[in-house]
């Protein structure tokens, strides 16, 4: 489900304690699972479900941010 309004993200983190959620790695994640593929998802979080349009303010710096992590990760292995 897509979560653009404030009443569904606080209804998600009250049920499952949760501080982020996420549509498309749960998918794939899944998916992996039911076919016993081995999955890693890394994710970063570009805006907080508020309805407005955080994503556009922040997408360089979410993009600069995820790569940087994923170099760190790759370079751990």
């Amino acid at each position: 489900a897509f979560i653009a309004d404030e009443a569904t993200k606080n209804d998600i983190a009250k049920t499952f304690n949760a501080i982020a959620c996420d549509m498309e790695g749960a998918s794939i994640a899944l998916v992996s699972y039911m076919g016993n593929v081995k999955c890693v998802v890394m994710r970063t979080v570009s805006d907080g479900a508020e309805g407005n349009d955080e994503y556009e303010t922040n997408k360089d710096d979410t993009a600069k941010k995820s790569t940087e992590a994923l170099i760190s990760v790759v370079e751990a292995i």
